[in-house]
Parts: C-alpha cells; structure tokens; sequence
C-alpha cells in the first residue's frame, strides 16, 4: 500500500510530512537489519547484486545519494 502523498493548500508537496514519514521508514528499516543481526548472528547485506553483463552497463555520470553528480577525478 502506498502512503498518500500530502500536499499544502497551493498543491505543493508537504516536506514536513514527507520527511516525518521518511524518518519513520529509516526506523523501520533499521529495526529490520537489526532483528536480523539478533536473529542471524549476521549483518544484513544490503548492497545490490552485481551485473557482469555489459549490455546493461551504466556509462553516464555516478550519481550521488543526494542525485547531484559524482565529481569526477576528485582529488
């Protein structure tokens, strides 16, 4: 089920709801590998499975987690 995505008066997101219900979703998730620790004696992986298949090579610009542009040759 999706959240409903609440908007102000002028139709514009609500950021303070979207954060408030980000923030939960960081708790839960949280609690999630946590219990799986607990349970497993493991940590959670969570990166995502590699691809060896060229065909579906990504060769535009890395993306940051904020979505702004990787710089590149950083130094």
């Amino acid at each position: 089920m999706a959240a409903p995505i609440k908007r102000n008066a002028d139709g514009t997101v609500d950021l303070g709801s979207l954060n408030a219900h980000v923030s939960h979703l960081k708790g839960k998730y949280a609690q999630n590998a946590a219990n799986y620790e607990k349970n497993t004696g493991h940590k959670m992986e969570f990166s995502a499975p590699q691809q060896h298949d060229d065909a579906h090579k990504h060769d535009g610009p890395k993306q940051t987690n904020d979505g702004k542009e990787e710089e590149k040759n950083k130094q």
